[in-house]
Parts: structure tokens; C-alpha cells; sequence
């Protein structure tokens, strides 16, 4: 499996933490977040290929990452400018080279092999998400359903939901290659918008929603809490 992992964000919500030092390198337990994702990645599949979108200011995860995994041979790509997730993916083209790949991230992470060979094995593209409230909601992609389960739209935080639950994308989504002609015809900085395209275009998404634990880091009151967990372990 090809995976991508983007990592060139600029962090702001981790500020002043990430100031001083990439979000990717933020330490979880001793541990920079990053090597949580690429450990599991590793445990799961011996011929994994692994694409690190960074900014031209993160050299420093790069040169982690070489250190720390110095097994793996890690294709790294840079997004010039921080125009949001769509452009991150469109900068590893050349590296998906026609294929199916897995969209990953180092700030919002799971630890299951189980759950990843899953996403590796699956056939058709694969969003994991899990429900939320309609408060929680807002901060993520929401997904609808059409009646045979395939994802009907995504739509990223919405301003307004009606009380209830509902599923939300979090940080698995294998996608398909035409991914990127879709991005290229988007207006907006949101992949999901991308997802959107590829649906209407007649490709079919599933999510897996079954019960799993994922350790969400991207802002200060998640860092805190991903701390107490991942001791725990």
C-alpha cells in the first residue's frame, strides 16, 4: 500500500507549543506524535511505501524521520505554500502514480494493526468515522449516507447541524487516484469538496464506523488528553 501523510500544516493550534518546535514532533509519552503513525504503519505492512508532504520549513521532520526509520524509504514532497489539505495531496501525484492510496495523519492517530489491515485490505475507497454530536460535529466532516451505505456528500464543518448524532470523518480515508483531477477542479481548500467530485463522477465511498480508539493532539486540550491515554497504555 502507498500511504501519504501530510505534514507540512503550520500548527497554529498546537501554538505556542509548535513556535519552538514542528507538530509533528510534539512529544506523546516520550515520543515524537509522528513516530506513532509510522511505527503502526511498519507493524502492519512490510511493503508499505510512504510519501511525507512538508513545508520547505520542516526539515527537521525529515531529518527525524531518516534517523529514526532509517529502514524506510520515505519519498518526501513539498507543499510550497499552506493552501489547506487538497493542495497537500495534489503535491504526491507523481508518487500515487495511478494507484489506490491511504491518506494518514500524524496529529490524529489509532494503534490498531487490525484496524489498519482492514483499510489496507479494503477494495473499494474506505473513510474511517465515528458519530458525534451535533456540538462536536461542527469541527469535522460530516457524512451522509445513501440507503445501500455509500458516502452521498461530505460536508466540512458545517456552520449548523439539528440535535443528533452523526458520522464523522476522522483519520483513515483511502482514496482512489482520480482524487486529483477532482482537486484540480475544486474552488476550495477542502478535500472533501474533492470527494464530493469524485462521488458525483460515479465513484463509490464506504465508511467503517464499528467501534475503535483514536487519539486526537491537533489542539491544546487534545495534546493534554492524548498525554494521559497513551500513558495508560
Amino acid at each position: 500500500m502507498k500511504y501519504l501523510i501530510p505534514c507540512a500544516g503550520l500548527g497554529t493550534r498546537l501554538s505556542p507549543i509548535t513556535d519552538k518546535i514542528p507538530k509533528e514532533l510534539v512529544p506523546i509519552n516520550g515520543k515524537p506524535v509522528i513516530w506513532y503513525t509510522i511505527d503502526l504503519i511498519n507493524k502492519t505492512d512490510k511493503k508499505a511505501k510512504i510519501c511525507i508532504v512538508l513545508s520547505p520549513k520542516k526539515n527537521t521532520v525529515k531529518r527525524y524521520l531518516l534517523s529514526a526509520f532509517p529502514k524506510n524509504n520515505f519519498v518526501f514532497v513539498i507543499q510550497k505554500k499552506p493552501i489547506g489539505l487538497a493542495n497537500a495531496v495534489y503535491q504526491a501525484k507523481k508518487f500515487v502514480n495511478g494507484s489506490t492510496f491511504l491518506l494518514m495523519f500524524p496529529d490524529h492517530f489509532q494503534l490498531d494493526t487490525k484496524l489498519l489491515s482492514y483499510f489496507v485490505n479494503s477494495k473499494y475507497p474506505l473513510i474511517l468515522a465515528q458519530k458525534e454530536n451535533e456540538k462536536n460535529s461542527l469541527k469535522y466532516g460530516v457524512i451522509f449516507l445513501n440507503k445501500n451505505k455509500t458516502i452521498s456528500k461530505i460536508i466540512e464543518k458545517p456552520k449548523f447541524l439539528p440535535k443528533g448524532f452523526y458520522l464523522c470523518s476522522q483519520c483513515y480515508y483511502l482514496l482512489p487516484n482520480s482524487i486529483f483531477d477532482a482537486i484540480k477542479n475544486i474552488k476550495t481548500e477542502y478535500l472533501q469538496d474533492a470527494i464530493n467530485l469524485t462521488i458525483k463522477d460515479g465513484e463509490k465511498y464506504f465508511v467503517y464506523d464499528k467501534k475503535y480508539k483514536s487519539y486526537d493532539m491537533g489542539t491544546l486540550k487534545g495534546l493534554e488528553k492524548t498525554q494521559r491515554e497513551i500513558k495508560k497504555i
